[in-house]
């Protein structure tokens, strides 16, 4: 087909001026009609010329599928397009649409996904300009480089945002992990001072933390069949330990040491989400973990201490091996057999 001497957009290339503001991203795309795929398709009469008019009457019913190759998804959600408007021009042979993307919440972090072979050559480059309150970022996407990700936003308050908003999530993370509350249990059954307790807790709490802080920047991953089995290992072996030795004075060591793979165990809920999490999500989340497992700690102490005096107290620690002892064992052989 022969183009019109008017289209007069330089080949090839297409523009995106994006605004990002609050709950919403605004698209300005700006693309020449003789690029996209389906232009023979505007030529009604086939006169090998495509005039304003059948452009007016042709390309309504192809707007969805030029839109569907636009994506832009927040953190948690895909924003919901909205074609508000489009128009030839300005210059001649030019497309332009203007595509609201909607989200449920204020944006922090934007990706987006332009599927340039789906409308064009494999050669077309767009070239996107965002504008977001935290300042002006220029992405190109071409077939070699359809995605790009964008951190939006600035000031002290969205930092906070972001970081109370990791703390949720880590939180249940650790309240629903019925393991390593039943190993802290274990761990402080057979501590009876409140120094002795600070040390084997602070050695368990810190060396969990730091192997989820490492798990997130650098992805350490373990088989998830060897961190049950070794999880459920460690539940039985304390468990043993309180029945057998009952020896506390380098207990520190053992949480220490155990608290480095539950460190690895745990993260697993944090790597799941890795894409849709900020740098301070993620260290929001290792605090709202680590909190949670030290209040959790806490409590066992106190109940533990408060019932120091009762004559019931030495069973009570048996009992409660002996259950951790049995969950750990089944936990084990549920896994390798």
């Amino acid at each position: 087909m022969t183009a019109p001497p008017s289209f007069a957009h330089t080949t090839g290339v297409s523009y995106s001026d994006i605004r990002v503001e609050g709950t919403t991203a605004q698209l300005r795309l700006r693309i020449n009609l003789r690029d996209l795929d389906f232009v023979d398709q505007l030529d009604l009469d086939r006169d090998r010329l495509i005039s304003r008019e059948e452009v007016s009457r042709a390309l309504p019913r192809h707007l969805p599928r030029l839109v569907d190759n636009y994506r832009i998804r927040s953190a948690e959600e895909e924003g919901r397009a909205e074609l508000t408007y489009w128009r030839q021009g300005p210059g001649p042979g030019e497309l332009e649409c203007l595509v609201h993307y909607r989200f449920a919440t204020t944006i922090e972090r934007l990706s987006f996904t332009v599927t340039l072979p789906g409308l064009t050559d494999s050669g077309h480059w767009n070239l996107a300009r965002v504008r977001h309150p935290g300042g002006l970022a220029d992405l190109d996407f071409n077939l070699e480089n359809p995605t790009a990700s964008l951190e939006v936003g600035r000031g002290w308050r969205l930092r906070a945002g972001r970081l109370v908003r990791g703390l949720a999530p880590g939180a249940r993370q650790a309240a629903t992990s019925p393991v390593p509350l039943g190993f802290l249990l274990g761990l402080l059954l057979t501590v009876p001072g409140p120094g002795g307790a600070v040390r084997v807790a602070g050695a368990f709490l810190a060396a969990q933390g730091l192997m989820a802080l490492l798990a997130a920047l650098a992805p350490i991953r373990l088989p998830e069949t060897f961190l049950a089995s070794a999880t459920a290992l460690s539940l039985a072996y304390i468990a043993a330990e309180n029945l057998l030795v009952k020896e506390t004075a380098d207990r520190w060591a053992i949480g220490g040491c155990f608290g480095l793979l539950f460190g690895v165990d745990l993260s697993s809920g944090l790597l799941a989400r890795a894409s849709q999490v900020s740098g301070l999500g993620t260290l929001g989340w290792i605090l709202g973990l680590s909190c949670t497992l030290a209040l959790a700690a806490g409590l066992i102490y106190l109940l533990n201490r408060a019932c120091l005096t009762r004559t019931w107290h030495p069973w009570w620690v048996r009992l409660a091996s002996v259950l951790l002892l049995g969950a750990g064992l089944f936990g084990f052989l549920r896994r390798v057999l």
